[in-house]
């Protein structure tokens, strides 16, 4: 069987990986499908294919200026033309980049299935036609908890499209070197992540710290980021 793991905005590298992995380790040929990941190194690719058919110049000029957002709507279109040409048995969406375009626009010949990481995004969870028309393009949608399934399912996706896949949990052993009262916020800082919300919780607990390390400065100013980690 021939898999298309798809995550045109690059927004979840590490899943993507560990999904296409796991995958092959299964059986399966396999070719993720995504653009440059802007805020560091991707995984490389072990077991399966990695291609950035997305968004070649919108993710590689203009750095953190605004002029990236409208090349990349020009070239969300190019991006899933090229993904339709794509030979595939199954080809599973990780993130609906730009919802206005995909549910017109995605098509595929193979079955289509979509992981609903954020089940409906904030930026657009108002305009529930859009997502219905969105939903009604995948044959299955996965979501990662009973909570996401019901969600959906109230929202009118038909139940024998869902299914339910949890994240999984790694055992490992870190090393620490910290006293126990050490908080870290780690990732992308944007302003949903309510930061502020962290540093009043740690605030509460004597003798506790929080560290935030990510990449803020495409999100926020420096003056809200100072604003959100004030005293």
């Amino acid at each position: 069987m021939r898999i298309v793991v798809a995550d045109p905005p690059a927004f979840t590298p590490p899943y993507d990986h560990a999904l296409a992995e796991a995958l092959a380790r299964a059986g399966a040929e396999v070719e993720l499908v995504t653009s440059r990941f802007r805020f560091g190194e991707a995984p490389a690719a072990n077991g399966y294919r990695r291609r950035e058919l997305f968004y070649p110049l919108s993710s590689r000029l203009f750095g953190r200026s605004r002029l990236r957002v409208p090349l990349k709507v020009v070239e969300h279109p190019l991006g899933l033309a090229a993904l339709a040409a794509v030979p595939a048995d199954v080809v599973h969406l990780q993130w609906l980049a730009l919802p206005e375009v995909d549910s017109w626009l995605l098509r595929h010949r193979a079955p289509l299935v979509l992981t609903a990481h954020d089940l409906l995004p904030r930026r657009t969870a108002s305009k529930e036609g859009l997502w219905r028309r969105a939903f009604g393009r995948f044959e299955r949608i996965v979501v990662h908890s009973e909570r996401g399934r019901e969600t959906l399912a109230a929202f009118g996706v038909p139940e024998e499209k869902l299914r339910v896949i949890p994240h999984p949990v790694t055992p490992s052993e870190p090393g620490r070197a910290d006293d126990g009262r050490t908080v870290l916020a780690l990732g992308l800082v944007r302003p949903y992540k309510q930061l502020d919300h962290a540093r009043d919780a740690v605030a509460r607990i004597p003798g506790a710290q929080l560290r935030v390390a990510g990449d803020a400065n495409a999100f926020l100013s420096e003056a809200e980021i100072d604003r959100a980690l004030a005293e």
